[in-house]
């Protein structure tokens, strides 16, 4: 299963959405810097007092306070995120993003060289025992052509 134009463009939106928050994040002001939860950095970020975004969210100050809390101990809820976004004037994006490769694409790279790996070697040691290696391309170039027809094709199996 190839990655479509749809879900490249989806990605593209992810990584700018991302980007945003890393910046913000890097622009935190001195009273954001000691922010615990997205809802009490990007309201510093945006210099609102507890008091404007409560009034702007239709909701009590304590309200504000209690769903910072429960975004720091992970029970906010997604409705409560995207209110509270909403009424700072913000989106909420809610995202699984890679963690140890930069991108989904550095991530299928990834797992198809392993993949491009256990079948060229695989294949090799085959044709090796039965004599068949003669004449072939040198296994890392292999490999290499490989993993870009499995990156490209994504086929079944390939997470396994």
């Amino acid at each position: 299963m190839a990655i479509s134009k749809e879900q490249r463009k989806w990605s593209d939106g992810l990584v700018t959405a991302m980007e945003i928050a890393l910046r913000l994040v890097k622009k935190r002001t001195p009273e954001a810097l000691s922010a615990r939860s997205w809802l009490e950095t990007f309201r510093s970020a945006l210099g609102m007092s507890v008091n404007d975004l409560a009034a702007r969210a239709g909701v009590s100050r304590s309200a504000v306070y209690q769903m910072q809390a429960a975004e720091e101990n992970g029970s906010v809820t997604l409705a409560t995120l995207d209110k509270m976004a909403a009424a700072m004037g913000g989106r909420l994006v809610y995202a699984i993003v890679p963690s140890a490769a930069p991108s989904i694409p550095a991530i299928i790279q990834k797992q198809a060289l392993q993949k491009a790996r256990e079948i060229v070697t695989n294949s090799r040691t085959h044709m090796a025992l039965e004599d068949q290696s003669d004449g072939l391309s040198p296994v890392d170039e292999r490999i290499k052509e490989v993993a870009e027809e499995l990156a490209r094709t994504i086929p079944k199996g390939f997470w396994s």
